[in-house]
């Protein structure tokens, strides 16, 4: 399969550049991937960092695989003239769209196809190990569906999602939550600083404890998140006087508020 199949990446920003490099890291050639991108600075670092070919809009009729990494706000811009890349249209592409808000029916409307996949990566595709959910309404073939899965998990694990709604939280909760996570371990690295520890000490102090409390979570359907946060929450210990002080600045709102923004947000992207 990798000998034959041919990619088309539209909007090299960092989601494409992830996935071509994810792509390559599982055994693609770079040369079977043609990147749209109209800076042409970025173009040239893509060129020259992954091999990739640079083309234009109009030339990807080889394509099997086109990914849609436009921001969703620049979909309608200038830049990406859809309605005029017949090369695009009407053909046996199977499209794959990250363009968190932008529904299944406007891309259906705009590249006059039914062969699309709504998508949510998250940025540790760039390390290959990101989620990507996934939706699509078309009835695809066995192999199709086999390809798209492949393609997807290319950047992490892949999870098809029960209905098109559920993509707009997956944004909040997954698209969004890294930098959620990296905005608490942030402010966590900032304490740690105070307390007289370097930064290369609390990159290994904090990245592990996130690793190992989430590997922990993971490793068993038998633990909870509360029995978890309780067996850590010994009655007058170190991590009750903690959980007090997020409990009395209203952290748990906040954190459903940040959610909820998100969530939000990219319902309004799409209208």
């Amino acid at each position: 399969m990798s000998g034959d199949l041919i990619f088309g990446i539209i909007g090299g920003g960092k989601i494409g550049a992830a996935f071509a490099r994810a792509w390559i890291a599982s055994g693609f050639n770079p040369q079977s991937i043609l990147v749209v991108e109209p800076d042409k600075i970025r173009a040239g670092e893509l060129a020259k960092e992954l091999g990739v070919k640079i083309t234009a809009l109009n030339q990807l009729e080889t394509a099997k695989i086109i990914l849609l990494s436009v921001k969703p706000q620049d979909f309608f811009g200038a830049n990406w003239s859809f309605s005029e890349a017949d090369s695009i249209q009407k053909k046996n592409h199977i499209y794959l769209s990250v363009m968190a808000g932008i529904s299944i029916a406007r891309l259906q409307e705009t590249l006059d196809s039914e062969r699309i996949v709504r998508c949510m990566p998250n940025l540790p595709v760039v390390a290959q190990a990101g989620l990507i959910a996934y939706y699509s309404q078309y009835p695809w073939n066995a192999e199709e569906q086999k390809l798209i899965k492949t393609v997807l998990k290319s950047g992490g694990l892949s999870l098809e999602v029960r209905s098109e709604e559920l993509i707009d939280g997956i944004t909040a909760l997954s698209g969004s939550g890294p930098g959620f996570i990296y905005y608490l371990l942030e402010r966590a690295q900032l304490v740690g600083e105070k307390m007289g520890f370097n930064q290369a000490e609390l990159k290994l102090i904090l990245g592990q404890t996130l690793k190992g409390a989430t590997e922990l979570w993971l490793s068993s359907d038998s633990f909870t998140l509360y029995s978890l946060k309780e067996a850590v929450a010994s009655k007058g210990g170190t991590t009750a006087a903690g959980l007090a002080e997020l409990e009395k600045s209203d952290v748990a709102q906040a954190i459903e508020r940040a959610l909820m923004a998100a969530y939000n947000r990219s319902r309004e992207l799409g209208k």
